[in-house]
């Protein structure tokens, strides 16, 4: 490990302040070269009484190489950490027991036919090359860009920070069905809704389709 130290009082300093400051440790950077008070003892470096290791403030030891570690939450350094190489459960692996309860508690909450939302495999297949972006524009363009169910208008339509495109949803939960009145433009949030309670949005958007 390659360490760094202050080119003035000598002691530790990152490697960031080394290679892209100013080379000096956090006390010298401050008081400056020129500065009357600079190297008197109980400021800087090795005169300073609380001195360790070039470290005056407090710190604490990386559990396993022993460096001192800023982050006081920390309990090993980020080379400790990167190299795994004394992780407390490094190599060690769950029982069959432990696997078997993992599994049967995930019954239900995952993929699979046990999840509520299943249609016989539908959402595990994928999309047609007929279902690409000049669709995607079309189907908004005729919605007036606007999700039909909360009418939210695709300019004001964000997930944080980020501006989205509408979502397109099929209607009757078939991916191969690319049909325009089986697809509907809907924002991020009521394209989620639809996966929950389906009969209800297959009901409800056949409505709005036959409506248009």
């Amino acid at each position: 490990m390659i360490t760094y130290c202050c080119k003035d009082c000598g002691g530790l300093i990152t490697s960031m302040s080394a290679l892209y400051g100013q080379g000096r440790c956090y006390v010298c950077a401050n008081l400056g070269k020129n500065n009357p008070r600079f190297g008197k003892k109980g400021l800087c470096g090795k005169n300073n009484p609380n001195y360790k290791h070039g470290l005056t403030r407090k710190y604490k030891n990386c559990i396993d190489c022993g460096t001192p570690i800023q982050n006081k939450f920390a309990k090993r350094c980020t080379l400790c950490c990167k190299q795994g190489v004394n992780h407390p459960r490094l190599g060690k692996k769950h029982s069959i027991e432990t696997k078997l309860k993992i599994s049967n508690s995930r019954i239900g909450k995952c993929c699979g036919k046990e999840n509520s939302s299943w249609i016989n495999g539908i959402s595990q297949t994928g999309y047609p090359h007929i279902f690409n972006n000049n669709l995607k524009l079309k189907i908004r363009q005729r919605d007036n860009y606007k999700c039909n169910c909360c009418e939210l208008k695709e300019e004001n339509h964000y997930r944080g920070n980020k501006k989205l495109n509408l979502t397109i949803h099929h209607v009757d939960y078939n991916k191969k069905n690319c049909k325009e009145d089986n697809l509907i433009s809907l924002c991020y949030k009521c394209n989620i809704k639809a996966n929950f309670n389906r009969d209800y949005w297959f009901a409800y958007y056949t409505y709005i389709m036959e409506n248009k």
